[in-house]
């Protein structure tokens, strides 16, 4: 009876208490369900992943329960255990009517087992991709190691020993001796053992370079960039055509074009005598045509201008008014000109036709590059070239000269084994280049000879030949000795790049490395 009336002495108000509990009792039910779906999907989870039991397991564990002591229970112990967790559901109790529930309630209502079971399915996504990518960085881990036991070892090659050089000057007015190294072989080129031969051979057959007929198609793309159209070049085509053996087309179809501008004079004639002046005095024939025209119009600036003469005191050309009339002096030679475009016209005639503008260009021939390109190739079956090099003419547009493009031949020069043979060319040109007192040997390298060339310095070295090398960058077609051959004027089939500006007296210069013996 005691223990009743303690009992009744801890009861709390009844409505209270029971308003308490229904709500906290609502809270943990709502709790206990979503905490129970989490638990059941993982549940579920967990007894998919669990291995099958067999049936000798079984009766395995039920042995090992069987053996268990069950658990006693001092009903002393249980009851103070009772009266101790009474106390603190009366605790709680007053704790839980402070507690705001407001915010579990929101909380609560967020929770949604489908939202659960969402985050579950993407979180397992997620897994089952990073182990897919985990797999194949695995696979490809193994893959990186089956090569890497594959790959041999790299063994470098020995390594090469040169010397050091050993500057010195370099002789005045050296004569040198080019000695190409590229694809294991050693060839000499020396300029005056090739060009004077072509030329000389060229010399004697002179008069059969000059033009016979003169066809438009070569000049044609020239003529129409010069003259803005295919029928002005081809209108233009007669007039200037006959003046290709003594000046360069470009040359005549732009003077042309000046006076055709200006409808002052336009025939062969006359062009012909304004390529005497500008061959006299050496300026460009546009320039003395259009300072022809614009002394036709009275103003003689750009004629008095042709005179290449700075200092004043020393003119050629000078113009000086006389009246109505003009007074032009060129030298000594002074001539009254009414000032007309008739009189300018007919003092320039008069002035190329006296000398030294007729013989000035008298002495002027332009040849055919294709008749000498025709014959230096015919010269390429000479006995000179052929062991050596081989050659190809070429006419480039732009270019007044034709060049020969000299290529080593694979058959030719010689190797490292050959060049240690006392009666190689190596060892006689090395010796006579040392007899020479202004010979230099100019070792001129491509980038698959240096191996070749450290050999062949050696025994230069060795004869005591005053030598110095520079890398050859080239081409991808293999090493070219491109060579101008001189005294043939030929034309050029493009117009003439302008004329840049002139240097600045005041610019810093900065020269080339000092050329140096190693």
């Amino acid at each position: 009876m005691a223990h009743r009336r303690h009992a009744e002495e801890q009861e709390l108000p009844f409505v209270a208490l029971m308003d308490t509990m229904t709500n906290v009792v609502g809270v943990l039910l709502i709790v206990l369900v979503t905490i129970g779906i989490s638990i059941a999907s993982a549940a579920r989870k967990i007894f998919s992943e669990l291995p099958d039991v067999t049936q000798a397991q079984l009766e395995e564990l039920q042995q090992q329960l069987a053996t268990v002591t069950p658990i006693q229970i001092d009903p002393a112990q249980a009851k103070l255990q009772e009266l101790d967790a009474k106390k603190k559901i009366v605790e709680v109790s007053k704790q839980i009517e402070t507690v705001d529930l407001t915010a579990v309630k929101q909380r609560i209502k967020l929770m949604d087992a489908n939202d659960v079971q969402k985050q579950i399915d993407t979180n397992t996504k997620v897994r089952d991709a990073q182990r897919e990518l985990l797999d194949k960085l695995l696979a490809e881990i193994e893959r990186l190691k089956a090569l890497l036991d594959e790959t041999p070892i790299y063994k470098p090659e020995p390594p090469t020993y040169v010397r050091l050089p050993n500057p010195r000057d370099y002789p005045a007015e050296a004569v040198e001796t080019r000695v190409i190294v590229t694809g294991g072989k050693i060839y000499f080129y020396k300029q005056d053992d090739y060009v004077p031969p072509l030329v000389a051979g060229l010399e004697k057959a002179r008069s059969s370079f000059r033009y016979q007929t003169v066809d438009i198609n070569p000049f044609r793309p020239m003529l129409e960039k010069a003259l803005g159209s295919a029928a002005e070049a081809q209108k233009a085509w007669p007039i200037i055509s006959p003046l290709a053996e003594k000046f360069q087309m470009d040359q005549v179809a732009l003077a042309y074009k000046a006076l055709a501008a200006d409808q002052l004079e336009v025939n062969t004639k006359f062009l012909a005598d304004i390529g005497k002046i500008s061959v006299r005095l050496n300026k460009p024939m546009p320039d003395v045509a259009n300072a022809v025209v614009a002394a036709a119009k009275g103003d003689v600036t750009k004629w008095v201008a042709l005179d290449s003469s700075t200092d004043p005191a020393k003119k050629t050309i000078k113009v000086e008014t006389k009246g109505k009339d003009l007074v032009f002096r060129y030298g000594n030679q002074a001539a009254d000109v009414k000032n007309t475009p008739r009189g300018v016209v007919d003092y320039v005639k008069t002035l190329a036709d006296n000398e030294p503008f007729k013989s000035a260009a008298e002495s002027k021939t332009v040849y055919d590059a294709f008749r000498i390109a025709e014959a230096l190739q015919r010269a390429t079956g000479s006995q000179l070239f052929a062991k050596t090099f081989s050659m190809e003419p070429v006419v480039k547009p732009g270019d007044t000269a034709v060049q020969v493009v000299m290529r080593p031949r694979p058959e030719g020069g010689e190797t490292v084994e050959q060049i240690a043979d006392s009666r190689s060319l190596f060892l006689s040109t090395m010796r006579s280049i040392k007899a020479n007192p202004k010979g230099v040997a100019v070792f001129q390298v491509a980038k698959d000879g240096f191996a070749t060339y450290l050999e062949a310095r050696k025994v230069a070295d060795e004869v005591g030949v005053p030598a110095t090398w520079e890398f050859y960058n080239a081409p991808p077609t293999g090493i070219e000795i491109a060579v101008r051959i001189p005294n043939f004027e030929v034309q050029r089939f493009q117009l003439a790049a302008p004329p840049g500006p002139p240097p600045n007296p005041n610019a810093v210069r900065i020269g080339p490395p000092k050329k140096t013996l190693d």
